[in-house]
Order: C-alpha cells, then structure tokens, then sequence
C-alpha cells in the first residue's frame, strides 16, 4: 500500500504521533511518503524516521495566552504560496491519503478528490465535547483549516462520542513482567477466606 502523510508541525504532539505511526508502517512494510508543514524546516528534528521527507511552509496558527491570535494568524499566513503549493502536490498515485492536522494535504485530496483519513485531537471538536470559552471564528477555522472526509477524533476522554484515545509511546514491558502482573491482579481480585 502507498501512503501520502501529511503531519502539521507547529508544536510537537503532531509530530510524536507522527514517529509512532511511521514505525507501526514500517513494520507493516507500507511504502509512504511524509510532508511536513508549520514550521521552518531547519527547526524539525529527530526526522529519521520519516526518510526523505517533503516539507513545504504550510499554514500555521499564530497563539497569545492559550488563544488564536487572528491578525497575526493572517499576517504570517503565506496564501498564494499555500494555494500553490497545494495545486503541485499530486496525489494520483497514493492509495490512501492521511492527514494529521496538516492543510496543504487535507485540500489537496479535496481539490483531486481522493478520500482522505484526518487523524488528530482537533478532529475530536467535530463533536459535541465540553469546550473552554466559545469563538466562533476559532471554530469555524479549526472546522475548515484541514478539512478531509474521514474524521478520527482524539481525546483523552470519550464524551460519550465516537473519539479514540491519544496514540501514545508506551514502554516495553516484558512476557515475564506481564505475567507477574496479570496473576498479582487476578490474586487480589480472588476474595480467599
């Protein structure tokens, strides 16, 4: 299988996400292809993972106390280069399209119709989940900056909604120390009288 993987940069969640899901495609000997928006190329790191990656500058957004900070979301933004960028990245030979959060992918699959998987806790506010103050604008943003077809959603919590949890690294842990944990568990469930 052919994969085109598009992962936002701009903080790190995305990429550690994305160094997980490319060592599990590995293992499955699927053959993808990374690209990586949000930040100057020069400040990603650790990269090894993802071969010979394409990157391109993406969209980003711009943050002050927590919040999106409009105007210099819009001042950064690089639109006739994002719109370009977006019309040279072909897809036609990708069997599956996926998108953490990443927009250059997202509209490029929309705009050459190719179904494309988003993978991403912002795919989690799809849904009716508790939200920390209400703007609009933000949503309305969020809801149309990587748009794709298939949305899953991640969150710590489920909200009684169709999200998953975050993919995280966990540590190895041994056949042994598995065992000693799943009889030390089922001991202290076993009431001896």
């Amino acid at each position: 299988m052919k994969i085109f993987y598009g992962i936002q940069g701009t903080g790190n969640g995305h990429i550690t996400r994305g160094r997980i899901m490319a060592r599990e495609f590995q293992a499955a000997n699927f053959e993808v292809t990374y690209q990586f928006t949000g930040r100057p190329q020069d400040k990603f790191f650790d990269m090894e993972v993802f071969n010979d990656y394409q990157w391109r500058d993406g969209l980003t957004f711009s943050t002050k106390n927590g919040k999106i900070n409009h105007l210099n979301t819009v001042l950064q933004s690089k639109p006739l280069r994002f719109l370009k960028d977006i019309k040279q990245l072909d897809l036609s030979s990708y069997d599956l399209v996926i998108c953490d959060y990443e927009p250059i992918t997202a509209w490029a699959g929309r705009q050459q119709n190719k179904k494309t998987i988003g993978i991403s806790h912002q795919y989690a506010f799809h849904h009716n989940i508790p939200r920390a103050g209400n703007d609009p604008l933000s949503e309305a943003v969020m809801k149309n900056f990587a748009p794709v077809d298939i949305r899953i959603g991640l969150h710590w919590h489920h909200f009684n909604q169709p999200i998953l949890p975050p993919v995280i690294e966990t540590p190895i842990i041994s056949q042994q120390t598995k065992k000693i944990k799943l009889l030390s568990t089922c001991h202290s469930r076993i009431n001896i009288a």
